[in-house]
């Protein structure tokens, strides 16, 4: 895809999708209270699938789901899953309205008492990831690990770790990443021990214990989605110990983060942005940088940190009129973010 596909594509996503949940489908009238529930899924042959049925379960990488009620179960994979439409009662649908007014702190209130009644497991999980992401939108990294925390302890396997606010960037300001103890990368929780790592392996004194827990968090892992961003964790040491030195696996991790499911590859793919700009391939640095807010829009900092770097790439691609449009972007999105603030003096340089 080129870059003016990619920045028109990122204009019109962002202006209809930017910090909707995935259990909201503004196009999609409220069910009847009839009990069922509809999904939106890919199917095999790349297409959009409308379905209303019964969601039976959802957990690990698969969706449980019986079509219209009754007929034979489906099980579908989860990252082929666009929208996950359920009956909710007023506190989520509360929730939903002040989340899309522009009211994350209030539509977190609401969420958390939704949450409290809610009796699906699934629904449940839903509803505390929904909470997760409105805390990483408000900056409560701390509080969304440990909710994704929770949500894992009932689903070893779940989707949601991919929401963890992990430190992909140390150039953000504090208070605009995580921050752990250094103690916190010796807990026997592997969703505390990835994230405390994120936050320490940027700094040289405490490198080697970063990666000795990103690196067996990996190990223990394995395949699974937590195991898949402790690798990718890993791809920040090359900028941090190697910054002037050609990277001779950036094509094995461009083919690798394909295997990261869609709503987990935001950070990944932004590390791999960086080590793509810095070996001057501005274009696909670009294109890297762009997608990563199409990913992770919930997070504020990693989304304008972002379109920042993609609009420095864009000029220096020679792309001036993608750049403005970008450049435009950010300050309509992200106005008082300290990357706005110090964008325009950094293309004056």
């Amino acid at each position: 895809m080129t870059v003016p596909r990619i920045v028109a594509r990122w204009l019109a996503y962002s202006a209809a999708h930017l910090m909707i949940p995935c259990c909201v489908a503004q196009d999609i009238p409220a069910l009847p209270y009839s009990g069922t529930d509809t999904i939106v899924y890919v199917d095999d042959n790349g297409r959009q699938k409308k379905q209303n049925g019964s969601i039976e379960d959802l957990r690990g990488d698969r969706l449980v789901f019986r079509p219209n009620g009754s007929g034979p179960i489906q099980r579908i994979d989860t990252a082929r899953l666009s929208q996950l439409i359920f009956l909710r009662g007023e506190h989520w649908d509360a929730a939903l309205q002040l989340h899309s007014k522009g009211e994350p702190a209030s539509a977190l209130g609401a969420i958390l008492k939704a949450i409290e009644s809610e009796t699906r497991p699934w629904a449940w999980a839903e509803g505390m990831a929904f909470a997760a992401r409105l805390e990483i939108q408000l900056g409560q990294r701390v509080q969304a690990v440990s909710r994704i925390e929770l949500i894992r302890a009932r689903d070893l396997r779940t989707r949601h770790v991919g929401l963890l606010p992990l430190v992909w960037d140390e150039r953000l300001p504090e208070a605009e990443r995580l921050q752990l103890p250094v103690i916190r990368m010796a807990s026997d929780s592997p969703v505390i021990r990835i994230a405390a790592a994120s936050s320490w392996l940027h700094d040289p004194q405490n490198r080697a214990g970063a990666t000795r827990a990103l690196n067996e968090v990996a190990k223990a892992e394995g395949a699974s989605l937590l195991g898949q961003l402790a690798r990718a964790q890993l791809w920040r040491l090359h900028l941090l110990e190697k910054p002037a030195e050609r990277n001779p696996v950036l094509k094995i991790w461009r083919e690798t983060i394909l295997e990261i499911p869609p709503g987990a590859r935001g950070g990944p793919q932004f590390v791999l942005a960086t080590n793509l700009e810095a070996a001057h391939d501005y274009d696909r640095a670009a294109l890297g940088y762009l997608w990563t807010p199409m990913m992770t829009p919930w997070d504020p900092a990693l989304s304008a940190h972002s379109i920042q770097r993609a609009v420095v790439c864009l000029r220096k691609a020679g792309r001036p009129a993608e750049a403005g449009l970008m450049l435009a972007e950010l300050k309509q999105r992200f106005p008082e973010s300290s990357i706005a603030r110090t964008l325009e003096d950094e293309l004056k340089q």
